[in-house]
């Protein structure tokens, strides 16, 4: 009766090992971050949209560097209400509105390093500290009935 109760418990805690991981990875509470993205646009102001958007960039977490394109070394990064504004974080799109030192001619270009909202991202903060626990509190009551069944 006992080795059938611990083969009862072996099988419970593998089950486990195996469905959790699988569940958490369902449940999406991190986003993801893009650096060196490009962009040349030929007159400024311009309205650029960045590629991975999906649910949204990340406020605040967007850097805008202008990069010479004659010597690669030569950056400075944009200042938020100076030398651009953001049109929307859920549509990833951000207006260049001028930069002095910016040439399309000389293969200027600005890049973009931020984070985004992938597919099937937990918008609200306090469902995604609930869900960063479900794995925890399911594997503990997986256990919980595996002794009780022992018992």
């Amino acid at each position: 009766m006992v080795s059938d109760s611990i083969g009862i418990l072996i099988a419970v805690v593998v089950i486990a090992g195996v469905a959790l991981p699988v569940a958490t990875e369902a449940m999406v509470t991190d986003t993801n971050s893009v650096t060196n993205e490009t962009y040349s646009p030929a007159t400024l102001p311009a309205n650029i949209t960045v590629d991975n958007v999906e649910f949204g960039v990340v406020e605040d977490s967007e850097t805008i560097t202008w990069v010479n394109g004659i010597d690669s070394t030569d950056t400075a990064e944009l200042t938020e209400g100076t030398d651009y504004e953001v049109i929307s974080y859920e549509d990833g799109t951000f207006e260049i509105q001028s930069y002095a030192d910016y040439s399309e001619e000389d293969g200027d270009y600005f890049r973009f390093d931020y984070d985004y909202k992938p597919d099937g991202y937990i918008q609200n903060n306090i469902t995604r500290t609930v869900v960063d626990y479900v794995p925890l509190a399911l594997a503990l009551s997986v256990f919980m009935a595996a002794v009780a069944i022992i018992t």
